[in-house]
């Protein structure tokens, strides 16, 4: 069963969203914020949230402040039932509406609540992504980029098409106001990590009790790496974690095959064959049903991409081969 247009470009947002979580919930150790970190604690006092009520609200979440958090900038006040009716209140939404939005996102799943989600953990999260999937995904008009150029202080849209161009982008890549004004905030505040040096790089060899810089190397070796393919200290350690726990997925059975079916729409195991077979892929080709789970999904969207009547799912040209990088990458990575 193919996905309609709408369903497409909400799916695509999640996405995207989804890419931008994982660098933020990548396993680091080495750079972690730790329980007795000072600036955490400091943190604490501010939002005023007990250290263990706070610590087992990202355990309730699948969450680990020492895991999965780089720095104190990157947290937030816990999400609660306290929280959401200001949420509520401020985009004028019931508490049904605003878990159909997340629904129809991705954010949860059917039956869900917002508070089930294991991505909106924070406060901050769930305003940031209402108010995109709300005001974000509003089609640019005279208005709105106006208000766009008076908040980056453009004095024209001469002046903000000359700034795209430094960075080999124009206004016509954009439908949407929110996704431009994305792009904006990272062309004008882009992500810059810790410079690999002699301290840093013994915080990665003790945290991983590596005895040297030469074992560390041999160990990369093994992987068909090296640190010279590194600039950042937090690019080494999160494939340095990568590498000690590589993921594992769920063995293919009949059992979960068969909701892979259902799914999906296929009647039989040879229906789901002869659509692979169109990919060139088969289900022999997987050992997890993740994997077989993804690589289904990616052809039917882009089928739907790719098909003549492009107006359906509302793009244009660019937005269409830069998602389809994207689900290409995506795929890449989780399969290998």
């Amino acid at each position: 069963m193919l996905l309609g247009g709408d369903t497409l470009k909400h799916k695509v947002v999640g996405l995207l969203f989804a890419i931008i979580i994982s660098f933020s919930v990548l396993p680091n150790t080495a750079l972690a914020v730790e329980l007795d970190d000072p600036e955490f604690e400091a943190y604490l006092d501010e939002i005023g949230w007990e250290k263990e009520a706070y610590t087992e609200h990202l355990e309730s979440k699948d969450w680990s402040l020492e895991e999965h958090f780089w720095s104190v900038d990157e947290l937030g006040i816990p999400l609660t039932e306290e929280s959401i009716q200001p949420v509520l209140d401020e985009f004028s939404l019931t508490r049904e509406e605003l878990n159909a939005l997340l629904i129809e996102f991705g954010d949860i799943m059917e039956g869900q609540d917002v508070l089930d989600s294991e991505y909106l953990v924070f406060e901050e999260d769930l305003v940031y992504s209402i108010d995109y999937y709300i005001n974000g995904m509003v089609e640019i008009d005279e208005e709105n980029l106006k208000e766009l150029l008076e908040t980056y202080q453009f004095e024209s849209e001469e002046e903000l098409e000359s700034f795209l161009k430094e960075n080999e982008d124009t206004i016509d890549n954009y439908d949407y106001i929110g996704d431009l004004d994305l792009a904006i905030d990272m062309y004008l505040n882009p992500w810059e990590g810790t410079v690999i040096d002699d301290t840093s790089l013994q915080g990665i060899l003790e945290s991983y009790e590596f005895g040297s810089k030469e074992e560390l190397d041999a160990f990369l070796e093994e992987h068909d790496d090296s640190i010279e393919n590194y600039e950042y200290i937090e690019d080494l350690d999160v494939m340095i974690d990568m590498y000690l726990n590589p993921w594992e997925g769920t063995a293919i059975d009949d059992a979960n095959l068969q909701e892979t079916l259902d799914s999906y729409g296929f009647a039989s195991k040879d229906d789901l064959e002869t659509f692979l077979t169109e990919y060139d892929d088969s289900v022999e080709n997987y050992e997890y049903i993740e994997d077989l789970d993804v690589a289904v999904d990616m052809y039917q969207n882009n089928d739907i991409l790719l098909s003549e009547d492009l107006s359906v799912v509302g793009m244009n040209d660019y937005n269409i081969v830069y998602i389809l990088l994207l689900l290409e990458v995506v795929y890449s990575l989780w399969v290998n």
